[in-house]
């Protein structure tokens, strides 16, 4: 005789990472790519690119170019040393640090 319920599924569960925005509040925060000089010749000067920090640190970073990519780097170090040319470029934070508190409000 069969089981007239059915097969028994089992409940999956996903491991937590560490950093993510279960375990503790998300710290993504928004960055711009600012270049005083176009070492390249490809991206131009002004707001070049526009990008993310998540929460576990890996950041990733979209081209604002007419041959627009997107690209993946373990952190923003790593993208700014690979993009930074020396100071030609600038990565601008858009939102505050997650990290520190708010500031106090003018009275």
């Amino acid at each position: 005789m069969s089981d007239p319920t059915g097969p028994v599924k089992k409940k999956r569960t996903r491991k937590k990472l560490e950093g993510s925005p279960d375990s503790q509040a998300s710290q993504m925060r928004r960055f711009l790519l600012r270049r005083k000089e176009d070492v390249s010749g490809v991206s131009g000067t002004g707001v070049v690119a526009e990008g993310i920090r998540f929460s576990n640190g890996q950041a990733v970073l979209h081209w604002l170019t007419q041959l627009s990519s997107v690209a993946v780097y373990h952190s923003v170090d790593v993208l700014v040393q690979v993009h930074g040319h020396d100071g030609s470029t600038i990565l601008e934070w858009v939102d505050p640090d997650p990290t520190q508190p708010p500031p106090d409000p003018q009275p």
